[in-house]
């Protein structure tokens, strides 16, 4: 591993708390020394305080006592009288002989007022110190000591340089409790004292810092042991999150299984493994068709607890030589190294097939998740990247062709190829308006007459010609255009209406076909609203057709937007009716106005006994659910009579006309309208 990655505050544990050591220990030798410097000090100065004024007294007790009528009238004396006086000569003499061995380099005496009547040093006599601060502490019967160094000071010796000094302010008094009658300075020489203070200092730093050194280096091979085991610990952590993120990278944190990239990385893997002769390579893509249907029932936690089972029995199938990869929720692709022969690609898709049908067991309940398999092989014609693109797009034509399914063949890259060339134009269409809208009556079974119409959109192809939405609304919806499209339809609908209404058609009300994608967009409420306010058209007479098929997706989103659209007054009905697995419930559940049987139904029921029952049925259902019932598809006059005899109300189909342009439809409608009486007396 590259010890440069490791971070920082590992790699320098050592150096900072060496640094850090080093410095606690010159902090603490420091302090400990000024420590004991201070309480040393501290201390001498108490001692010869003490010494001071032991002395002060012992000189009171006789030279005070001695001199005391010349102390007396010192204060009436000049400073030429003072140090001329022969007494003072006597003074000096006593002093010198009381302190002789002492280290006293200097004593002055001061009277009352605080003028010095007596000093060893002859000048400084007849000076008046009452406002030095020592000599007002002892005047109030306070001793007072401080330490200060002199650079010269005249002793008892005679000039002396260099010396540190301690001064004491001593109050003069004949007993304890008699008042302060003067003051005594005494000067007394510590420098040799300090100077032992000083090299005992020295002695302990040495050996504060020797021992601390000692600890030092002590805790200095712990701490490398220590960072030795970090370290370790952390290049161990740094390899297990590499692969932690490698592993994330490529793989689906879900199934585990290799996700999209994990895909990519085999197959350029396989690019780089040398082809062995006569075994080929084949690719199944799987998806589950009908996953996005029951999820939104499931919740997130049992959709990722499902697709762990489906992963599971999946891989049930693989060999050491196959791969498998999840590309999303709902695809998977199998990669089967080794190959022997097709028959045995088709063995792999026969045993999937076979697995799938058995329903998967999730909290007691019971699910079957129907699949498409799209699949290609080769012996060495076709790169791993091509083959899982072919699998991909025969897995695609399982829906076109409404197959389980399908082997890939070169016609499908043609069609591919045509589907891309569709998509541009189709951008293209958009930006050059060519969808129009045609419009197909529907009829009123108790009057006779057009009651509506349904808008069905059209897309005049510059080569193609006039195309239907077969042919393009599939491409629409997967590439997003139908929202931006299908805004365009409701308004553009909205607006014919309105102009019908105006030119006296007031009763007509105008069908649009909606998607799922539509529903599911967060604008389209206000894309209606929208529509209905630019038109001036009323709310009733817009019809939003949805088919049952859609109702199956994201259920509760769809429901919250019908039921806006029920309390702004538009209409809505249920396509292509009976299609479905579980039509009664959509019914149940969901705010329709109209039902619309399927084409299908009424293409069959004058020869297929099931579909004419069945169309009574539901025929009956919706009359028991007050909701108006339309046919799709009646095409012949037995169609129309029959329909309604069970109970129709409205129908559609080319018996009457087929989708029509705007401006033929008004002459459409004027021709039913004149021909109502046929169909009322049918």
């Amino acid at each position: 591993m590259d010890r440069d990655n490791i971070p920082a505050y590992t790699s320098n544990l050592t150096r900072n708390y060496s640094i850090a050591s080093l410095a606690g220990i010159v902090i603490v030798a420091v302090t400990l020394v000024y420590f004991y410097q201070h309480l040393a000090t501290h201390s001498l100065t108490q001692r010869e305080s003490q010494f001071n004024s032991d002395l002060a007294r012992t000189l009171g007790n006789t030279i005070w006592t001695k001199y005391s009528n010349f102390f007396w009238h010192s204060s009436e004396m000049s400073a030429d009288e003072l140090s001329s006086s022969r007494v003072i000569e006597q003074i000096e003499r006593d002093i010198r002989n009381k302190t002789l061995g002492l280290r006293v380099l200097q004593v002055k005496i001061y009277n009352l007022n605080g003028k010095i009547i007596f000093s060893t040093h002859p000048s400084q006599i007849g000076d008046n110190e009452y406002d030095n601060r020592g000599v007002k502490a002892a005047l109030t019967g306070r001793t007072i000591s401080e330490v200060s160094f002199r650079d010269s000071l005249s002793s008892l010796e005679g000039e002396i340089f260099d010396r540190n000094v301690i001064t004491s302010y001593v109050p003069i008094r004949r007993s304890f409790d008699q008042p302060v009658e003067g003051v005594f300075e005494i000067y007394t020489d510590i420098t040799p004292l300090l100077a032992d203070v000083d090299k005992t200092s020295s002695q302990i730093l040495l050996v504060i810092t020797a021992l601390m050194m000692v600890l030092f280096l002590f805790l200095m091979l712990f701490v490398r042991r220590a960072h030795m085991i970090i370290r370790s610990h952390e290049e161990a952590h740094e390899i297990e999150q590499k692969q932690r993120i490698d592993y994330l990278e490529y793989h689906d944190e879900v199934t585990g299984l290799l996700n999209r990239k994990g895909l990519l990385r085999q197959i350029h893997h396989h690019l780089t493994t040398e082809h062995i002769e006569g075994v080929g390579v084949g690719v199944i893509a799987l998806k589950l068709r009908n996953l996005s249907a029951i999820s939104g029932g499931l919740g997130h936690q049992r959709v990722i607890h499902l697709l762990r089972l489906v992963s599971g029995r999946i891989s049930s199938c693989a060999t050491g030589t196959q791969n498998i990869s999840h590309l999303d929720s709902s695809e998977f692709v199998l990669i089967i190294e080794n190959l022997i022969s097709e028959t045995e690609l088709d063995f792999m898709v026969d045993k999937l097939s076979q697995l799938f049908a058995e329903p998967f067991v999730l909290d007691h309940s019971s699910i079957t998740l129907s699949i498409s398999i799209g699949a290609d092989c080769s012996w060495g014609g076709k790169s791993h990247e091509a083959l899982v693109n072919s699998a991909l797009l025969a897995l695609t034509e399982c829906k076109v062709k409404n197959r389980q399914y399908v082997r890939y063949d070169e016609s499908m890259e043609l069609s591919r190829i045509e589907s891309l060339t569709f998509e541009v134009e189709i951008s293209r269409a958009l930006q050059e308006h060519e969808f129009a809208l045609y419009y197909q009556p529907k009829i009123n079974l108790t009057t006779g007459e057009v009651s509506g119409m349904e808008a069905l959109v059209r897309w005049h192809h510059p080569k193609r010609g006039v195309l239907s939405p077969n042919s393009f609304i599939g491409l629409l919806e997967e590439r997003g255009y139908i929202v931006d499209l299908g805004n365009w339809l409701i308004e553009e609908a909205c607006r014919q209406c309105k102009r019908w209404h105006n030119d006296g058609q007031s009763n007509l009300r105008v069908a649009v076909n909606v998607s799922l994608k539509q529903l599911q967009f967060p604008g389209f409420l206000q894309s209606v609203v929208d529509a209905i306010e630019i038109s001036g058209i009323e709310p009733r007479y817009l019809e939003l057709e949805l088919t049952e098929s859609m109702l199956a997706d994201d259920t509760e989103v769809i429901l919250d937007v019908m039921k806006n659209l029920k309390k702004m007054g538009v209409l809505l009905s249920i396509d292509d009716f009976g299609t479905g697995y579980s039509s009664l419930s959509y019914l149940m559940h969901y705010p329709f106005d109209y039902i619309k049987i399927d084409r299908s139904f009424i293409r069959d029921m004058m020869h297929n006994r099931d579909h004419a029952i069945l169309t009574n049925a539901i025929i009956a259902m919706a009359k028991s659910l007050n909701l108006g019932v339309v046919a799709e598809g009646v095409e012949t006059q037995q169609q129309l009579h029959r329909v309604r005899e069970m109970g129709c109300d409205e129908v559609q189909g080319f018996y009457f006309s087929q989708a029509v342009e705007p401006r033929k439809f008004m002459y459409v409608v004027s021709g039913i309208n004149e021909a109502a009486a046929d169909v009322t007396n049918l």
